[in-house]
C-alpha cells in the first residue's frame, strides 16, 4: 500500500496539480474468487480509499471483486472518494444491480465485453436515470473507441472519454494509426468529435491486410 500511495504522490509532484488523477485497483479482473496479482481485502480497500481521498484522487476503480456488490456498497457508504467500476460486467441486469444498492458512483461499461454499442447506450440511459456518472471503457482502442466518443459527447453525465494511452510503449496514436485522419487529443485533454459521415473516420487502405 505504501508503494501504491507513493506512486500517486509522485504523479502529483510531477504534474504539479495540472492533472486529474484516477486510480485503478484492478480487483475485478476475475469473475470468480481468485485474482491475479495482489488481492485486496476490505481493510486494504478502505485504508487505500481513505488515503487516496486525502491526496485528492478523482476515483478509486474496482477496489473489490467483480460481483461483491454488497461489500462494494458497504465501502461506498464508508468513504467519500467516488468508486468506479463495471468494465468487466456483461449484462444490463448487472448494471441495474450496481445502481440500486448504490454500489458504484461511476459506471464504466465496455462495449466489447457487454452487448455492444446498443447495450452501452442502454446502460447510459440507466445511469442517467439513477443519477450516476458514466465513463465507458475504451472499446478496444480504435474503431470501438471512436464509436464511444459520440455517446460520451451526447451524455451530460459523462465527464470523461476513456482512451487507452500508455506512452512511451503504447500511446493512443498507435491504435489510431489505422485511420487516415485520426482524432487527436489536444494538450488540454480535449478532443473534437469527427464530423465526417458514419463514425467520421476512414480506415487507411494500406493498413488492411489482403484476404
Amino acid at each position: 500500500m505504501r508503494e501504491d500511495l507513493r506512486t500517486v504522490e509522485r504523479v502529483r509532484e510531477t504534474t504539479g496539480g495540472r492533472m486529474v488523477i484516477m486510480v485503478d485497483a484492478t480487483q475485478a479482473q476475475s469473475s470468480g474468487n481468485w485474482q491475479p496479482g495482489v488481492q485486496w481485502d476490505y481493510k486494504r480497500a478502505y485504508d487505500t480509499a481513505v488515503q487516496l481521498e486525502r491526496l485528492g484522487v478523482y476515483w478509486l476503480e474496482e477496489p473489490l471483486a467483480r460481483y461483491d456488490f454488497a461489500r462494494v456498497a458497504e465501502l461506498n457508504r464508508a468513504v467519500q472518494i467516488p468508486l468506479a467500476g463495471g468494465e468487466n460486467n456483461r449484462g444490463l441486469h448487472e448494471f441495474r444491480e450496481m445502481c440500486t444498492p448504490n454500489v458504484y458512483d461511476v459506471l464504466q461499461p465496455e462495449p466489447l465485453v457487454m452487448e455492444g454499442l446498443t447495450g452501452l447506450r442502454k446502460v447510459g440511459l440507466l445511469e442517467e436515470a439513477f443519477g450516476k456518472r458514466i465513463v465507458p471503457h475504451h472499446g478496444g482502442g480504435n474503431i470501438g473507441t471512436v464509436a464511444t466518443l459520440y455517446l460520451v459527447a451526447s451524455w451530460p453525465h459523462a465527464p470523461y472519454w476513456d482512451v487507452l494511452h500508455d506512452p512511451p510503449v503504447a500511446p493512443y496514436e498507435n491504435r489510431f494509426a489505422i485511420f487516415t485522419q485520426p482524432p487527436k487529443v489536444g494538450k488540454d485533454g480535449l478532443v473534437k468529435v469527427p464530423e465526417g459521415p458514419g463514425l467520421g473516420v476512414e480506415i487507411d487502405p494500406g493498413m488492411i491486410l489482403p484476404g
